[in-house]
């Protein structure tokens, strides 16, 4: 199947849909609402209409599990118009919602009905057994309730780092891993240049996994490099294995990434420390991330461009909707929310 056969009416398709995300005028709006309820208010404005409508105003997590959800019912309509390999790849993408809605319910089993977390319920590609795993006695029991699914193995590979550790850390990064190196083998289908576009987006993406991660071993655990290495993503786009193993091996964190940001627009003070320097370094990433997305809409029509930079912009729209319920929460000022969004 040539690209124009498999990319001219999905391409055009995906254009007509990112028309329809947040504009920078819109996210002035929201700047500068005065609390979290005008935020709700302007959002009954916008594409979410429907949902934040029928949700009513409720906490902002369950706004963002609206926004989660709507995510999800953009790229099933994709999917539809979509053909092989192109489907494929999408239901790739549609897997990591699988991922991260299980990773919540993990989260809630663990902190055993906390109010702060609330289950995903609905269906995205996995029948998943929901109110078993939540009255599961221990991860071995979770695992095999997830048999029919891709996740039982990753659960189970992370069980013996979970009982020393006690935390579900190692669990969602090997559900992460495994979700990524999936994505990668089924893009291997994609033409050569629709793998490029692949690989860029995704490693910048990786980077910023990676990134946190990193913070998160320093921070909470004493775990050797080699065994912190293999719990990390391959495959970034600018952190190499090679950076990670400096750092982990005692070099300073500062010093790994302005070496890795040399030659970027991004500038980093020898003196900040490692939290900032993080920070500023995941921001400065989601940037790349927003442009790379914009960019792929320009490059060749008859590619995957078009379909991964929508998921990218959607992405990144949901991130910044939930950083401005949080900076209203906070009660941070538009200054200050203005500086936290990447549009």
């Amino acid at each position: 199947m040539n690209s124009i056969s498999t990319y001219a009416f999905i391409n055009a398709k995906v254009r007509a849909m990112r028309s329809n995300l947040l504009s920078a005028a819109f996210y002035k709006s929201m700047i500068n609402a005065h609390d979290q309820l005008e935020l709700y208010h302007l959002l009954t404005q916008s594409r979410f209409q429907k949902r934040i409508e029928a949700l009513g105003y409720h906490s902002a997590a369950e706004i963002e599990q609206q926004l989660f959800m709507e995510e999800v019912d953009q790229l099933l309509m994709i999917e539809k118009y979509s053909r092989e390999p192109i489907q494929s790849f999408i239901k790739g993408l549609l897997e990591r919602y699988d991922a991260e809605k299980l990773k919540n319910v993990l989260r809630c089993w663990y902190h055993k009905g906390n109010v702060q977390f609330h289950p995903i319920q609905e269906k995205i590609i996995y029948n998943m057994p929901v109110d078993a795993i939540l009255k599961a006695p221990d991860l071995a029991t979770i695992s095999a309730l997830l048999l029919q699914t891709p996740f039982s193995k990753s659960v189970l590979s992370a069980l013996p780092v979970y009982q020393t550790h006690q935390t579900l850390f190692p669990v969602e990064l090997a559900i992460d891993r495994d979700v990524f190196r999936r994505l990668m083998d089924v893009s291997q289908q994609l033409n050569r240049k629709d793998n490029q576009i692949v690989r860029r987006l995704l490693g910048i993406e990786i980077d910023i996994k990676n990134l946190g991660w990193i913070g998160r071993f320093k921070t909470y655990y004493q775990l050797p490099s080699a065994e912190i290495i293999t719990h990390l993503l391959p495959q970034g786009y600018r952190l190499s294995i090679d950076h990670i193993r400096k750092v982990l091996a005692g070099g300073s964190l500062m010093e790994v990434l302005m070496e890795v940001l040399k030659d970027s627009r991004l500038e980093l003070k020898a003196d900040m420390d490692d939290v900032v320097a993080l920070d500023t370094m995941e921001h400065f990433l989601y940037e790349i991330l927003l442009e790379e997305a914009k960019h792929a809409f320009s490059q060749f029509p008859f590619s995957v461009g078009a379909i991964l930079g929508y998921f990218y912009l959607m992405r990144i729209e949901t991130r910044n909707i939930r950083t401005l319920f949080q900076a209203k929460g906070y009660g941070l000022t538009a200054e200050q929310t203005d500086a936290l969004l990447v549009y």
